[in-house]
């Protein structure tokens, strides 16, 4: 069903991950962290906890090499 709207995994997992990054943006910025950044990260992951463990978390063994 998610293929209808992706053309591969690589572009579903990409569009994941271009949107956790803006996410993650918007909560942190992007430049100039000040003390209230931790926070905000920790924010942001609560709100997208799959979407910020895609961001964060090693790849695993199994993922695919197009990604």
């Amino acid at each position: 069903m998610l293929y209808r709207h992706f053309d591969s995994k690589a572009e579903l997992c990409r569009t994941i991950l271009d949107r956790a990054r803006e996410r993650l943006a918007e909560h942190v910025g992007t430049d100039d962290f000040e003390d209230d950044a931790i926070p905000a990260l920790l924010d942001a992951a609560a709100e997208g906890l799959d979407a910020f463990a895609c961001c964060f978390a090693p790849p695993t063994a199994n993922a695919s090499s197009e990604v």
